[in-house]
Parts: structure tokens; sequence; C-alpha cells
């Protein structure tokens, strides 16, 4: 199993981000709070989503798709063994390159 961090740049949108994720095959999805970083204030709401090796490509495909529905622009962090990947419309083309650097492959 592969454990993710998921963060959205709008708070408000990560509900909606955890339900999209749920839709993936073999994939936990569930909502944590997580300590402020040094000079932050308060804490802050992450996604932890579970998913299998064989289910995480088309988790990670959720994403863009996720994003595009979206009228004004999002940013998605996805956090996996201390590599961090930011996911944006500029680059939410490429889910195979995404993936490859999330997993360093």
């Amino acid at each position: 199993m592969v454990e993710l961090e998921v963060e959205v740049s709008d708070p408000a949108l990560l509900s909606s981000l955890a339900r999209w994720l749920g839709r993936s095959p073999d994939t936990r999805v569930r909502r944590v709070a997580v300590p402020p970083g040094a000079g932050e204030l308060g804490a802050a709401d992450i996604v932890i989503a579970v998913v299998s090796s064989s289910a995480l490509a088309a988790l990670v495909q959720v994403i863009p798709e996720f994003i595009r529905s979206k009228r004004s622009p999002v940013v998605v962090k996805l956090r996996h063994k201390g590599r961090t990947i930011e996911v944006s419309a500029d680059n939410a083309t490429d889910a195979a390159t995404m993936l490859d650097k999330l997993t360093g492959q």
C-alpha cells in the first residue's frame, strides 16, 4: 500500500478533493489536521490517501481532472516518502511524469 499526503491551495476545496480521490479504485481516504509549520498560524487539514501500488496511477490521473473541473486556479500538492510535487493547470497534462517524480522512478 502507498500512502500519499494531499493538500489543496484552497482549503474550501479539501472535502471536494477527498470525494474525487475516493472514487479511485482501491483507495481509502481520510482527512487529518496537521500542525502548523514554522512561522505559520493554526493547523491545516490535509487528505491522506492510501492506495494499492497498482491503483496509484489511476489516483494520480484523478488530480488533473479535479483541477480542470474548478473555475479558479487550484494547486494540489502530493507528498510521498519525502518527495513533493505540485500539480496545477499548467503542468497537469502528463500523469506518468507526475507519478515518476512522486515515486522517484
